[in-house]
């Protein structure tokens, strides 16, 4: 277990040497895809693990009309999550979609924070795409 007074920036140290993956603050990153597309993730201390968020949609109000699931973005969020493992996908009482999983921090290696870190950013980016055919990040 590493020194509690370097905690918070403990998961810096896990994006090893990754070219993809730029720290951006004490508690955001930024996974770049192929493409020039790119999402930023929020990670939090939460104790035991990192949390880790990453925002989809500000107002999912703001949808194009044509896109599926813009009256009911919770059971977009549902219909989701049945496809996924790692992480889940959840509309807040503000209208805000956004992508989040847990990160266990007891035995976590550099490879495995990597991989929840990539997966999540991928699926928020993804939806994100798929909602707005748009990269705001």
């Amino acid at each position: 277990m590493s020194n509690p007074r370097n905690t918070t920036h403990d998961w810096q140290r896990l994006l090893g040497k990754a070219g993809d993956l730029q720290p951006l603050s004490r508690h955001l990153l930024r996974v770049r895809f192929g493409g020039g597309r790119a999402h930023r993730l929020r990670v939090t201390d939460a104790g035991d693990h990192w949390l880790l968020t990453g925002v989809i949609l500000k107002n999912t109000r703001m949808m194009p009309v044509e896109t599926p699931f813009r009256d009911h973005p919770a059971l977009a969020a549902a219909q989701r999550n049945r496809r996924l493992i790692l992480c889940g996908i959840s509309v807040d009482d503000s209208g805000c979609l956004t992508g989040s999983c847990r990160v266990p921090k007891a035995g976590l290696c550099v490879s495995e924070f990597q991989l929840y870190v990539r997966h999540l950013a991928a699926e928020c980016d993804r939806l994100e795409h798929l909602f707005t055919g748009e990269d705001r990040e």
